[in-house]
């Protein structure tokens, strides 16, 4: 499958997160892929109401979305999970091609500490009516500490090459 359009909903609440850099990487492998791509952080849409109208059209318009998101307390940031809880509500998606992916990372060294929070995002695309196309779970993401992925950043290449793995995968449909 070659082009199309990729969404990546940043749901952490902090600029220049960890989660904003790695939508950045995916958004950046997606668009050398042939697809347009871009980022929107969702705390800003809930923060300012008149934000949100262009996050769901953008939302709505896309044919892959990913979720992208630091985990907090075993869940998804509360602003996160009321900008899904508002696309929901707003109705399941009219078209029946749209797929949706998840990003989780947290600081702790088990990636299975993410699995809560995956699983909300899996009932999310049910609920909304996207075809799920799975979840990653990245532990020891607080490690990255916001900074620019690289695929010869030391200690993180194997981020890089997995999420360029998750890139190859979901560009070919």
């Amino acid at each position: 499958m070659s082009g199309g359009r990729f969404l990546a909903l940043v749901g952490s609440p902090r600029v220049k997160s960890t989660s904003e850099m790695l939508a950045h990487f995916l958004a950046a492998g997606m668009t050398a892929a042939g697809w347009s791509a871009e980022m929107r952080r969702l705390a800003p849409a809930i923060r300012q109401p008149q934000r949100w109208p262009a996050l769901a059209e953008a939302f709505r318009a896309a044919d892959v979305v990913a979720l992208v998101a630091p985990l907090y307390v075993d869940s998804l940031p509360a602003e996160m999970t009321q900008a899904l809880e508002q696309l929901v509500t707003a109705g399941r998606a009219a078209r029946t091609d749209q797929r949706l992916f998840a990003l989780i990372n947290s600081g702790f060294l088990e990636a299975a500490q993410n699995d809560v929070a995956l699983e909300m995002c899996r009932l999310f695309a049910r609920d909304v009516g996207l075809r799920w196309l799975g979840g990653l779970a990245l532990g020891g993401g607080g490690g990255l500490n916001g900074q620019t992925l690289t695929r010869d950043n030391g200690p993180f290449k194997h981020v890089a090459r997995a999420l360029d793995l998750a890139v190859e995968a979901v560009a070919a449909g």
